[in-house]
C-alpha cells in the first residue's frame, strides 16, 4: 500500500464508506517495486500506516493486521446482515422461462 493508496482510503473514511482495513507493517527487508527501502523510507511508511489506522479506529472502521482475522470479520458481517436484510444469496435461483 503506497502513500497515494493510503490517501484514497482516508479519503474513502471521510466519505463514511462501510469498511474493514487490514493493515500491515512493512518489514525492512520488503522491497518496493525492486528496490531496497531505506530504513527511514520503512519507519515512514509505517507511521503512515499506524496514522491510517488512528484515523480509521476513531470513525468506528475495524482495523486488522492479520488478512485471516479481517477476513473472518467480513464473513461474520455477511452472515449477520443476511439476518436484517434480503440478499440474493438469500434466495432460490430463479430460471426464467421464455414466457418472463
Amino acid at each position: 500500500m503506497a502513500t497515494a493508496d493510503m490517501m484514497e482510503i482516508a479519503f474513502d473514511i471521510g466519505q463514511e464508506y462501510n469498511m474493514i482495513l487490514c493493515i500491515q507493517n512493512i518489514h525492512q527487508e520488503t522491497g518496493v517495486e525492486g528496490c531496497q527501502l531505506s530504513p527511514r523510507a520503512v519507519k515512514d511508511y509505517n507511521r503512515s500506516r499506524m496514522y491510517l489506522a488512528d484515523v480509521a479506529k476513531r470513525e468506528g472502521i475495524p482495523v486488522f493486521n492479520d488478512v485471516g482475522e479481517a477476513t473472518m470479520h467480513v464473513i461474520q458481517r455477511i452472515e449477520a446482515s443476511r439476518h436484517t436484510i434480503n440478499l440474493p444469496w438469500n434466495q432460490k435461483p430463479r430460471h426464467l422461462s421464455p414466457d418472463d
